[in-house]
């Protein structure tokens, strides 16, 4: 018997090690599918710059003669920059007749004439001129033969059947009034370009040639004469006027009949009677009164009202992100409003100059870290773990620096990241004002409220497979259900181990019934008392989705309905975070497990409660602390998931994990923002 038991220990001992090895195996395996993606994209970056060294490159012996050009390609010089107000793509009018009186500036390069301003000589004479300029930040990467025009709403046409950006050569034409000639540059009014555009050439505006209208066809037409085979056929612009009125078969100054307009100029009826027909501006009394404030209540108003009333989103906006907050920059000034797309109205709540953005960062010490909820509890989490990969990060963001900053500091904080990349949004951000005890966060979450089930794809699942905890939090649900939805689904087909944080108490107003069906669905639930209440609440005005019968009893001390909340205040974000982890022993999670649905609830200082749905209830002491170190509360409920979650893989009973928690929270608010200490966690490790 003992042999046996001694056989069956060994047999136990071997299989957890070969868990083990077989999982560092897995996480290897993943992080050299990261780097063979990453060496791919360097590839191919560095092949496009050999190929186009190869293309430019002449041996010494006919150095001299010009290289070939190819059929395919042809190569443009810019001859000057046009200077605007509009530094980003976003808000930027579409066509020069949306902000007639927008002003803008182009200046000729120094290098393309020795005297730059000599070609520019007669130009005064003219009223209008043709602006043809490059695309400049036209990133779409790859083209297609049908778009989708904002004024279409969503109906698709051919590509060269629109004015869209997006063309296989980038190219865009503007007629623009010339306000006034200095020197080398030209200003002018009509302005659809955003700052710093490449202009490649610039020609007046004649109406007699560029005008339908003015056009005068003659009544019947007039073949043109052939030349004699032993005359030379005269090229276009060469025919003199004499030789032109001598022509055989042509009469002396020929009646010309005038055509109607209508005859003569023609445009789809999406252009004149457009399917989106125009917005409703609206300014509140604080957006008029800062407007006053900057002397710009006239034409800065008129310029706003202009860019909003033709709605600069895009279809893809529209439909992704109707009615939610929209913000653009004009002329240096912050503009922000929100759309109410069913009553064709969009109403501005803010104007700010971005120079006072500025003048906080230089009046007061700031930092910039990774951020979002999930993306926080990820890398404390790391941190506590010490194993690079341990944990992967699902989520959006833009192409933009703010994009590839984040990702650059998630992953040196050694989570993977499988972010989804959007061309159309920036990256999310939010602004975070500390002083002593106050908070203020400002979100504009961007590319992160744009994740769809689509975006799931097979690589994900597979990763979710072999997951041991799957962590959902309560931001991404208010744009993301239905893939927060299925995920959840899937793991509990799989046995996984699921965790949900509420995270805030607008998210559980809001969006009650969702954060309902979450909470049913999970093992591991987290939210602060207020978050809960708010919750409760929510739900006692839709008892049919109320699913806290198991363990929402009433106790006998004056928190009882407190008892209920489920942990955990968090910043800002919807990003949905999934932990992957080593393989720990079964009998963890079947603890857990055999707990039933597990609500953590934070109270600040006060103690953690907890309670199961088998109806075990008990508390969990805060550890004190000193409030003059607390410097900034921001990311507590973040870090105290992280080190609930890191006791759960370092296999720790309940409690401790609860105070693992407490003390990677209690680290972080000692310092301002949610940043990750640069000691060792060992101290932290062993105190819980």
């Amino acid at each position: 018997m003992a042999s046996d038991c001694n056989n069956d220990l060994s047999l136990n001992s071997d299989l957890v090690t070969l868990q083990k090895q077989l999982t560092v195996a897995r996480n290897e395996i993943c992080n050299l599918r990261q780097q063979m993606r990453s060496l791919g994209h360097a590839q191919r970056k560095e092949l496009e710059r050999i190929q186009g060294a190869l293309e430019t490159w002449r041996c010494p012996g006919c150095a001299g003669t010009p290289p070939p050009v190819p059929d395919e390609r042809v190569v443009l010089r810019s001859i000057g920059t046009v200077t605007t107000g509009f530094p980003e793509k976003r808000g930027t009018p579409r066509q020069p007749g949306v902000c007639l009186h927008g002003q803008g500036k182009l200046t000729l390069h120094g290098d393309v004439f020795t005297n730059p301003e000599h070609a520019l000589d007669g130009l005064e004479g003219f009223s209008h001129m043709w602006i043809l300029f490059h695309f400049h930040k036209n990133d779409a990467t790859h083209l297609r033969a049908k778009v989708s025009p904002p004024r279409l709403n969503g109906a698709r046409t051919g590509v060269f059947g629109t004015r869209s950006p997006n063309r296989p050569s980038p190219i865009g034409l503007s007629l623009v009034a010339i306000d006034r000639l200095d020197g080398a540059s030209v200003y002018f009014s009509g302005v659809d370009m955003v700052d710093g555009t490449p202009v490649l050439d610039i020609k007046p505006y004649i109406p007699q040639y560029d005008n339908p209208e003015q056009f005068e066809p003659p009544a019947s037409p007039v073949p043109r004469p052939a030349a004699p085979p032993e005359e030379r056929e005269a090229p276009d612009g060469e025919e003199s006027a004499g030789a032109s009125l001598a022509a055989p078969g042509a009469a002396a100054g020929p009646e010309r009949a005038s055509m109607s307009p209508s005859a003569q100029v023609r445009v789809p009826s999406w252009v004149t009677q457009p399917p989106a027909s125009k917005l409703t501006v609206t300014f509140s009394e604080r957006a008029q009164a800062q407007l006053e404030e900057l002397g710009g209540a006239g034409q800065l108003a008129a310029a706003i009202r202009n860019v909003l009333r033709e709605d600069p989103r895009s279809v893809y906006l529209r439909q992704r992100w109707g009615s939610q907050f929209y913000t653009f920059l004009i002329c240096d000034l912050h503009v922000g409003c929100k759309f109410a797309d069913a009553e064709r109205a969009v109403t501005v709540f803010q104007n700010c100059v971005g120079e006072e953005c500025c003048a906080l960062k230089t009046r007061f010490p700031s930092l910039v870290s990774a951020g979002g909820s999930a993306q926080n509890t990820l890398r404390a989490f790391q941190w506590l773990v010490g194993r690079p990969g341990a944990s992967v990060v699902f989520g959006a963001v833009g192409l933009d620096d703010e994009g590839r900053t984040l990702e650059a500091l998630m992953r040196s904080a050694g989570v993977c990241t499988r972010y989804v990349y959007h061309s159309e949004l920036p990256t999310g951000r939010c602004v975070a004002l500390v002083k002593n005890e106050h908070r203020a966060l400002v979100a504009h979450i961007g590319a992160a409220a744009v994740y769809d089930s689509h975006h799931l794809d097979s690589d994900n699942f597979h990763t979710l497979a072999r997951s041991k905890i799957v962590y959902v939090e309560g931001f991404f649900i208010s744009h993301s259900f239905a893939v927060a939805e299925e995920v959840f689904t899937f793991c509990k087909s799989r046995g996984i181990l699921t965790a949900f944080n509420l995270s805030s108490v607008y998210i559980c107003r809001n969006h009650a019934r969702e954060i309902l069906q979450m909470v049913n669905r999970a093992d591991v639930v987290f939210g602060n008392r207020a978050a809960y209440r708010a919750l409760v609440e929510s739900a006692e005005r839709a008892p049919q989705v109320l699913v806290f019968s198991e363990f929402s009893g009433q106790d006998e001390d004056d928190d009882a309905e407190e008892s209920k909340h489920l942990g955990v205040q968090s910043s800002v974000n919807g990003t949905v975070a999934f932990g992957k982890q080593r393989a720990t022993p079964a009998s963890v999670f079947d603890e857990l497990r055999s707990l039933g649905k597990i609500c953590v609830a934070t109270d600040g200082s006060r103690p953690v409660r907890c309670k199961t749905s088998r109806g075990e209830c008990f508390e969990v002491q805060v550890p004190p602390l000193d409030a003059a170190s607390v410097k900034d509360t921001t990311g507590a409920g973040d870090a105290f998931v992280a080190g609930f979650l890191a006791g759960v893989v370092e296999h720790r009973h309940l409690k401790a994990c609860i105070r693992l928690g407490c003390g990677v929270a209690a680290r972080v608010i000692q310092q301002v923002g949610c940043q990750v200490p640069t000691y060792s966690p060992r101290q932290v490790l062993s105190a819980a």
